[in-house]
This record gives structure tokens, C-alpha cells and sequence, in this order.
């Protein structure tokens, strides 16, 4: 159950910017957030910064807007939350993605106590190394379809 709140009417994103057509209606930015709450830290590994919520307003009032999950764009992240034993489903997950995926990794926040995240497009290091590292078995890959096909830095997965 969850409680949504519309937090911008003025979303016009990263394909309007590029695109520059007059007379687009701006979208809604909705959050979803869960009616009972977990205890979530996220750790942006790049800054060594350590941050209790997966969303910052301060973006609301910026031209990206979408940063406002996660607080941008970061090449490694890890978060981390105080589950009940009882519904965890799976202890880790790695989640490769590029900015397509901050709205829905909040929501991923409510089953899996350590969630590993990386944007491909920013992170150098070997993925199948920093598996074996931080013992983890599941990956998810959330990216926009465009990206997915034609981003070059795809290919650092081969």
C-alpha cells in the first residue's frame, strides 16, 4: 500500500531537451511511498556520501527534475534497508541501469535488504569482479529500450 504524491507538473525530461518541440504538455512526477516505511540508507560510493532518502527535492526546482530520485546520476551506489527477516525474498541484488531505473529502485527498496547499483554508462570497473567481491548472484538490468540499443557503453557487459 502506498501513499502518491505529485511532486512536479512540470516534467519535461531529457527528450524534450534534445528534441526542443514547442508545445509539449509537461508530465507529473508522482513518488509512491510505501504506507509503512522502511529504514533505507543509500551510499553513493563515488562521493563516499551516505544519505538517508532515495529522493532529494532540492531538484524539484532544476531543470532535471528526474534527479530528484536518487539524486542523480552516480556510476556505483548501495542501499541498504532494515527489512523483516520474514519478507525478504533475496538478501542482494545488483541492478545495472541507467537513469530509466531511479523511479522504480525505491520500490525494490521494500523486498531486498542490500541492493547494488551501477549505471554502466559511468562505472569503469569489471561488473562480474565486483560481483564476486560483494557476493552477489542476481542482477537485474532496468534500462530505457533507446538506451539499451544504442549506447556503446552496453558492451562493457560482454
Amino acid at each position: 500500500e502506498f501513499e502518491i504524491e505529485t511532486v512536479s507538473d512540470s516534467f519535461l525530461g531529457s527528450y524534450h531537451t534534445r528534441s526542443q518541440f514547442i508545445g509539449v504538455v509537461p508530465d507529473s512526477i508522482q513518488v509512491y511511498k510505501p504506507v509503512h516505511d522502511v529504514s533505507t540508507k543509500m551510499q553513493i560510493v563515488d562521493t563516499g556520501e551516505t544519505l538517508t532518502s532515495m529522493y532529494d527535492p532540492s531538484y524539484l526546482a532544476k531543470k532535471d527534475k528526474y534527479s530528484y530520485f536518487l539524486g542523480g546520476v552516480h556510476a556505483l551506489m548501495k542501499i541498504t534497508s532494515q527489512l523483516d527477516p520474514r519478507v525478504v525474498k533475496q538478501e542482494k541484488l545488483l541492478v545495472i541501469k541507467d537513469s530509466y531505473a531511479h523511479s522504480a529502485i525505491p520500490f525494490l527498496t521494500q523486498h531486498v535488504p542490500e541492493i547494488h547499483v551501477i549505471d554502466i554508462r559511468y562505472y569503469n570497473g569489471s561488473i562480474s569482479e565486483y560481483m564476486a567481491q560483494n557476493d552477489i548472484k542476481d542482477v537485474l538490468m532496468l534500462f530505457n529500450t533507446a538506451t539499451f540499443v544504442d549506447n556503446a557503453s552496453i558492451l562493457k557487459l560482454n
